[in-house]
């Protein structure tokens, strides 16, 4: 969850500790794939061991080695004892053999490991959307865009694609490097030991020097990956204030300082990972020479010469491998940030503490025709509220009738009809159908509702998409969409458009007027055949004549659906069968318009001003006579 400042820090732990947290998210099998691609990996490894090892005998053939003595003639006596050049062709034949064959498995590996990296990154994005979308509307509420993006995107990646993907590339380059030393050590093992020591001491100076920059780059990416992200939502959604206010400056400096701090992390962290090539490469060098110059200086370069030629060859393999390994250890540092963030993420998710509950309702006694919407004493208070939003509200809206939801700004309306919708679930109370809690019915009681709030959501997909809403193409009614557009008044819109239900709609709806745009919230909710229709003032931004043909439509309507309307205008309480009339949290009046006039003063007032909300915004659309 964000602060005002940003999003929260990660939890402190190990990262051993969030890598098998993140594994045990997995599926057996995709667990026992990461162990199978392990030893693959060993596999691999003992090929190296292979290639290399065949350097000696070829060596001490060179100088001249008897063929029937020591570990040479015991491999000249396995393979038959063919004559010196076959034997010779052998060797050379098996080891550039090993090599090709090593070469084709890593390629297939590595290809294998990218897609199999790449699925579970998808898979556990999908997860972590899944659940967010799962969460309750408060929690929701609370969340930041800019946060989802980074969790669900840059943090998932950083998760899988820098550190499991870097774990199995590390441990690659580590068998490899662990068997050949293990050679050398049989081979020669004082000047081993020594390399070791050499290599080692520059290796963990390295990682100790780069570590911390790395660990810092992370954070500092994943920060600034918040900060542009909500920069540019910001940027988007704000672009008309923006044009009108002169401030398309300051929206473009904001996003523009976080990307660059962004870029300029991901430039420190990719120039941290090219660092130790040339100073391993320079390690290498100085080390090889030293080693050769003092066999030549102490006199013993002849006998040592096949040994010599097995460590320069040893030494040609194992410096790309310790050049990729630090470059690793690098990237996997600096995708710490985003695992934690990652598993940060699951744990909440695991927890329970974002997820909505979920309770398998009883779908038959909700769908049966028609039933009367109760609410039974239903109080309600924010998690970190101090005093009630609503306080014992009780109504009841018998089947296929209408009610009117009225009350000044901050009366309560809106909360009630979130509970009532079953998004928020209330501090004591309940709300049924037909008799049945809806808390308890789960989907069933989304099935059987349509809401059509004052500000449509329109989705960057075709007419058609955004009517059947949350349908493939292939689960639409084409003659549906065309009947509900119809009934919406927005047949007219249909025929001038050039592709019909294809069209593209924009995303947001920006292509279409905001009268268009509520126009097919309705035929949407029309769509869906629900037996409870919830409008939030749904034609405010109509003019009259269209207003007329969509109050035709809902008037039709009356009989066979329950509807509850937001009112925030005079025009749409007049003929409706019940008013409630809100007043700090309490129903102050309820009956007929003509008896809430009557009983309450205050909804009086507000029907002399001409305007239900008590902005001072007269509606002259409707006569209270």
């Amino acid at each position: 969850m964000t602060s005002a400042t940003g999003p929260a820090t990660p939890a402190k732990r190990s990262m051993i500790q969030d890598v098998r947290y993140l594994l045990g998210t997995f599926t057996p099998a995709d667990r026992r794939r990461f162990v199978l691609t392990g030893l693959v990996q060993f596999v691999l490894a003992a090929m190296d061991l292979l290639g290399v090892a065949a350097i000696l005998p070829l060596m001490q053939i060179m100088m001249g080695a008897p063929l029937d003595e020591g570990t040479l003639g015991a491999l000249h006596s396995l393979l038959g004892k063919p004559s010196q050049h076959t034997f010779v062709l052998l060797l050379a034949g098996g080891m550039i053999a090993t090599f090709v064959l090593k070469a084709v498995l890593a390629l297939w590996l590595t290809w294998w490991s990218a897609r199999y990296v790449a699925r579970l990154q998808t898979q556990t994005a999908r997860r972590l959307l899944g659940a967010y979308m799962s969460e309750s509307f408060l929690t929701h509420r609370r969340r930041n865009t800019g946060e989802l993006i980074r969790n669900v995107g840059t943090a998932v990646t950083d998760a899988h694609a820098r550190v499991l993907g870097g774990f199995l590339s590390a441990l690659s380059s580590l068998l490899s490097i662990v068997l050949i030393v293990v050679l050398l050590l049989v081979v020669s093992p004082v000047p081993t030991l020594v390399a070791v020591l050499y290599f080692g001491t520059a290796v963990l100076l390295l990682q100790r020097l780069l570590g911390p920059a790395n660990r810092r780059a992370g954070k500092e990416a994943q920060h600034t990956s918040w900060v542009s992200s909500h920069a540019l939502v910001d940027a988007m959604h704000g672009f008309r204030e923006a044009v009108l206010h002169n401030a398309r400056g300051y929206f473009v400096d904001k996003f523009d300082v976080a990307n660059r701090r962004t870029a300029e992390a991901s430039m420190r962290a990719n120039y941290y990972s090219t660092l130790p090539k040339y100073v391993l490469e320079l390690v290498t060098m100085v080390g090889l020479t030293t080693f050769i110059v003092v066999t030549i200086l102490t006199g013993s370069a002849d006998q040592a010469m096949p040994t010599m030629s097995l460590f320069v060859a040893a030494t040609v393999k194992m410096l790309p491998l310790m050049v990729a390994l630090t470059a690793t250890f690098g990237f996997i540092r600096v995708g710490r940030e985003g695992l934690a963030i990652t598993v940060d993420s699951l744990r909440s998710l695991d927890d329970g503490v974002a997820r909505a509950p979920r309770r398998q309702g009883s779908a038959p006694a909700m769908a049966r025709g028609g039933g009367a919407i109760a609410v039974h004493d239903v109080s309600f208070r924010y998690p970190d509220g101090d005093a009630d939003v609503l306080s014992h509200i009780s109504l009841r809206v018998p089947s296929g009738s209408s009610l009117a939801l009225c009350g000044i700004s901050g009366s309560g309306k809106t909360t009630l009809v979130d509970i009532i919708l079953g998004l928020i679930t209330p501090t004591s109370g309940t709300v049924t159908f037909n008799d049945v809690p809806t808390d308890t019915a789960g989907d069933a009681w989304h099935d059987i509702v349509a809401y059509v709030p004052q500000d449509v959501y329109i989705t960057d997909s075709t007419l058609a998409g955004n009517v059947a809403f949350g349908l493939t193409a292939e689960e639409r009614d084409e003659a549906k969409v065309r009947e509900c557009l119809e009934r919406a008044a927005l047949g007219g819109l249909l025929d001038s458009l050039p592709e019909g239900l294809e069209t593209l709609v924009g995303e947001r709806g920006t292509r279409l007027s905001g009268g268009q745009r509520q126009r097919i919230g309705i035929a949407r909710a029309l769509y869906r055949d629900p037996q409870v229709l919830v409008l939030d003032e749904a034609t405010s931004a109509l003019d009259n004549e269209t207003e007329h043909q969509i109050t035709a439509t809902l008037s039709a309507l009356h009989g066979h659906i329950t509807t509850i309307l937001v009112a925030h205008r005079l025009s749409t309480v007049r003929d409706v069968d019940a008013l409630a009339f809100l007043s700090e949290g309490r129903v102050a009046a309820l009956g007929t318009f003509r008896e809430v006039v009557e009983a309450s003063p205050e909804f009086a007032r507000l029907v002399a001003l001409g305007n239900l909300d008590g902005n001072g915004a007269r509606d002259d659309s409707a006569s209270t006579s």
